[in-house]
C-alpha cells in the first residue's frame, strides 16, 4: 500500500516538473472523436464571426436548431417541439392520423404489421368459444 502511494506521489511530481502547461491538460483529457472536433470548430467560428459575416452567413446558426424530436411510438423523428404534435401518429390526438390521399401511409401502418400482442391469440380463443377458465381434466381426478 505505502508502494502503491509513493508511485502515485512520483508520478504527480514528474508531470508537475513539465514546464508546459498544456501538456498536462492535454495529458489528462480523454481521447475525441475527430468528427466532434470539426462539429465543434465550425460552431465556435460562426458564433465569434456572427456580427462580421454577411446574412447569409449567420444563418448558420438558425439552420443548426432542430425543429423536430424523436417519439417513441412510431419511432420517427417527427414530434414537432415547439407544436407539440407528431406529423407522423397525430399525438397528442387520441385517434391515429391516416387520411384517405395516402393509401401506402396507411397499409404500413394498419393491423398485422406489428406485434399484434392481443390479436394474435383472438382465433385460437374463437375455436373454443371464448371458453374461461381451466378445462376438466386439468386440475387431476375429483376428489370426494
Amino acid at each position: 500500500m505505502q508502494d502503491g502511494v509513493d508511485d502515485n506521489e512520483k508520478r504527480q511530481h514528474r508531470h508537475q516538473d513539465q514546464d508546459d502547461e498544456g501538456y498536462l491538460v492535454l495529458w489528462q483529457a480523454p481521447q475525441q472523436d475527430a468528427h466532434a472536433v470539426q462539429t465543434l470548430r465550425s460552431v465556435l467560428t460562426c458564433q465569434n464571426d456572427l456580427f462580421e459575416q454577411s446574412p447569409s452567413k449567420r444563418s448558420c446558426l438558425v439552420r443548426r436548431a432542430k425543429a423536430n424530436t424523436h417519439l417513441q411510438p412510431p419511432g420517427r423523428r417527427s414530434l414537432h417541439i415547439q407544436k407539440h404534435t407528431c406529423s407522423s401518429c397525430g399525438y397528442p390526438a387520441a385517434k391515429i392520423r391516416q387520411y384517405n390521399w395516402g393509401e401506402k401511409a396507411k397499409r404500413r401502418k394498419t393491423t398485422g404489421t406489428g406485434r399484434m400482442r392481443t390479436m394474435k391469440g383472438i382465433s385460437r380463443k374463437f375455436k373454443n368459444s371464448f371458453q374461461i377458465g381451466t378445462p376438466k381434466g386439468a386440475r387431476g381426478p375429483a376428489q370426494a
